[in-house]
């Protein structure tokens, strides 16, 4: 029984290994995970970008100092290889230019298990998947897509692709004091389960409203572990009560990293139960937990491994 892991491209050489033409060799491949989505801008401000595979998304940064300016939390990143990353923070609306929403996170890379017959003793190239490029914020524009990871293959007997990019949250919308515009749409997470953002609220008549939380990154493979892939759970959808904001991300399933969450943690009027969410996911993935929006929100967990991974046993 032999192994060879391959966390980068390289070679692999049969014959070093004393494998000849007719042997079964078992395979492992793994693809890069996508980017996470930029969050939507709002009026005359920037928001927050998403995370490359593997990473969390950023979330708000707040020089309020009231609990009603809670603001969003950047999604979690899957766990594993070839995890997908978490989606961007959508920025703040004001009294007439409704708020952006959240990124989407990223998709895991695909994750194929086969038995290969080798053709020959000849060396066979390996690619391992890069992780997909974070999704940037523009200015005062819709959030840009996350880039998709690269594809992991074993010659041209096996190959895993990459994880699609998180789309980037909508821009919030301008109004009049009186109408306003709706919040900017959610972005989508895309293939393999990423989460998806939420939606901005639309402006309000006070001076601001809290924009979408980011969608936690698509789960990625981690050895030895029994669950594999996953998706990402979904951003806490901002909301008012009481002019406090209650709204914790979704946990991802397998592998899959939280969504962003957008609350005001210090507010008594909270349930201490539902504060403890933010410092865990549920017992099946341990590896990528979202940030939350508290009166400063943060950034999502960066808890995997953006490329991919190629395993060859014998």
């Amino acid at each position: 029984m032999g192994m060879q892991v391959f966390t980068k491209s390289g070679v692999f050489n049969p014959a070093d290994w004393g494998l000849k033409a007719g042997d079964m060799v078992q395979v492992i491949a793994v693809g890069g995970g996508g980017g996470g989505g930029g969050g939507g801008g709002a009026g005359g401000s920037i928001a927050y970008p998403g995370g490359a595979g593997g990473c969390g998304g950023k979330g708000y940064t707040s020089s309020f100092a009231s609990f009603s300016a809670c603001e969003p939390g950047g999604g979690g990143s899957g766990g594993g290889y070839g995890a997908g990353g978490g989606g961007g923070a959508g920025r703040a609306g004001s009294s007439n230019i409704s708020a952006g929403g959240g990124g989407g996170g990223g998709a895991g890379g695909e994750i194929v298990i086969a038995t290969v017959k080798l053709t020959s003793a000849n060396s066979i190239s390996v690619i391992v998947g890069a992780a997909g490029a974070a999704g940037q914020a523009i200015y005062n524009a819709n959030g840009a897509d996350g880039g998709a990871g690269g594809a992991s293959s074993f010659g041209n007997f096996v190959t895993a692709a990459g994880g699609a990019g998180g789309r980037g949250g909508s821009k919030g919308a301008e109004g009049s004091s009186s109408s306003g515009g709706r919040g900017g749409l959610g972005g989508e997470g895309l293939g393999r389960c990423g989460g998806d953002g939420s939606a901005g609220l639309a402006k309000t008549s006070a001076s601001y409203s809290p924009g979408g939380s980011g969608g936690g990154g698509g789960g990625g493979y981690l050895p030895g572990s029994p669950i594999s892939g996953g998706c990402g759970g979904r951003g806490g959808a901002p909301q008012f009560f009481n002019n406090r904001n209650h709204a914790v991300g979704e946990p991802g399933s397998g592998h899959g990293g939280q969504g962003g969450s957008n609350l005001s943690f210090n507010d008594s009027e909270m349930p201490v139960t539902s504060k403890t969410i933010l410092y865990g996911c549920h017992p099946a993935s341990p590896h990528g937990c979202g940030g939350h929006g508290a009166m400063f929100g943060d950034d999502g967990q960066s808890a995997g491994i953006g490329s991919g991974i190629v395993i060859v046993t014998w």
